[in-house]
């Protein structure tokens, strides 16, 4: 486990990822993302469907002149709110209160108003809090 300061962008992004969506793929065929429990297709990421890689397998067909094909689910763009809110809203209790005690030692004094901290303030404490990286 390495400090926040040594974490590249790209570590932070999948280390968050792991925390979000632990084991998240995609299905593909002809070019498009198969939609939630395999019904219709997508060219949309955000749409897709993003299932266990157990799940994933029972879907890959390499055979043919059309095969579906799996891949880890790309991760998101964890610099917006989009991203951090619903990751946050996902934890357990127990992180979530870790959060709260970390705030003070990243310097941010928190009045309720969780769009009174960046994205990027976000996704370190979040990063400490979920044992991914240390302070």
């Amino acid at each position: 486990m390495k400090p926040l300061n040594e974490l590249t962008p790209e570590e932070k992004t999948r280390l968050l990822a792991e925390v979000d969506e632990p084991d998240a793929w995609v299905i593909m065929k002809r070019g498009l993302y198969y939609r939630p429990q395999a019904h219709g297709y997508t060219s949309c990421l955000c749409d897709a469907w993003k299932c266990s890689h157990e799940e994933a397998k029972k879907h890959e067909y390499l055979r043919g002149d059309e095969p579906v094909t799996i891949k880890p689910a790309p991760p998101k763009d964890y610099t917006s709110y989009d991203a951090m809110i619903p990751l946050i809203q996902k934890l357990d209790d127990k992180t979530k209160v870790l959060i709260g005690q970390l705030l003070p030692k990243f310097g941010i004094n928190f009045l309720g108003n969780v769009y009174d901290i960046t994205p990027s303030q976000l996704s370190n404490v979040v990063l400490v809090a979920a044992g991914k990286a240390t302070i």
